[in-house]
């Protein structure tokens, strides 16, 4: 691993140090994963989508002419972990409520809904244990490994951080911005939530490319970096709302879902569909934050 010198830091080095500390993450994490545990299987995720877009955004810096097959194992192996996650990001929303129902609907019915949400985290967890000792999960964290030690880094790898890295933030910036752009133009619902989705996306992307630059060019970088997460945060809310919302639609149709395991479920819509209503209120307030000029202004 390259060092980060004291003063200018080249931009190979600070995208390798944050690179390298995602795959640290991903190694020290294996042995919780394997057993679902949460606080693992949240970091995973994270770790993963970071080296992801790390490649995303700076792969002309690291030198990778082709990230694209590494992208791909990393966007694999993010769905075999969120199959996991969202379940348990389900138990998390729902549980107060049901702690709430408890006293006003049969036992059974509360029991049966978290019996079912259990039975889909099993299921998922068996896959992502089998996934994890295979021999494509192997070659991904070592190919990870590979992109970080910055064995033969380009010219522009090497010259200053702060000439090289701001300029790949912008674009980054104005992915995002193109993407808000399109949702305003959006023909249907259905087709709006996709745009939508993709705004979340591109801000994911910005705020890890801005966290990333951190370290090297200091508040200006952590500012933006925060303000993406702001939409990334406010739009996952609608995404799990309409994940939750979807998933509540199966459970009602399925084997043991009587009147109280409907009423339960009716329940857990109507508060989904409120909180989806609370993220499409606070979204163009988080969106026009993270454009502000003000806080590009070191983007140049």
């Amino acid at each position: 691993m390259t060092a980060l010198r004291d003063e200018e830091p080249a931009a190979v080095a600070v995208v390798g140090v944050y690179l390298d500390r995602q795959v640290a993450a991903l190694r020290a994490l294996g042995p919780a994963l394997v057993h679902g545990d949460p606080a693992a299987v949240h970091d995973v995720r994270v770790a993963a989508r970071r080296a992801r877009c790390t490649l995303a955004t700076f792969a002309e810096v690291l030198g990778a002419s082709d990230p694209e097959p590494l992208l791909a194992e990393l966007r694999w192996w993010g769905g075999v972990v969120g199959a996991v996650r969202d379940v348990q990001v389900l138990h998390l929303r729902w549980q107060p409520l049901l702690a709430e129902l408890a006293d006003v609907v049969a036992a059974d019915a509360v029991a049966w809904l978290e019996g079912e949400l259990g039975q889909r985290q099993r299921v998922a967890v068996v896959a992502l244990r089998r996934v994890q000792a295979g021999d494509r999960h192997t070659a991904l964290v070592s190919a990870l490994a590979s992109a970080a030690s910055l064995a033969s880094p380009p010219e522009r790898g090497l010259r200053p951080a702060g000439l090289v890295l701001p300029g790949l933030v912008r674009r980054a910036c104005r992915r995002m911005d193109r993407a808000a752009r399109r949702v305003d133009v959006a023909g249907s619902e259905e087709s709006r939530a996709h745009r939508l989705h993709d705004v979340r996306k591109a801000a994911k992307r910005a705020r890890y490319a801005a966290e990333l630059c951190a370290p090297a060019l200091g508040a200006p970088a952590a500012d933006l970096a925060a303000r993406m997460e702001s939409v990334q945060e406010v739009l996952g809310e609608r995404q799990d709302s309409a994940h939750a919302q979807q998933v509540l639609l199966e459970l009602m149709s399925a084997p043991g879902a009587g009147g109280p395991e409907g009423f339960v479920c009716g329940a857990l819509w109507s508060a989904e569909q409120q909180l989806a209503g609370a993220a499409e209120e606070a979204y163009p307030v988080a969106l026009g934050r993270a454009e502000e000029r003000a806080v590009r202004h070191w983007l140049g």
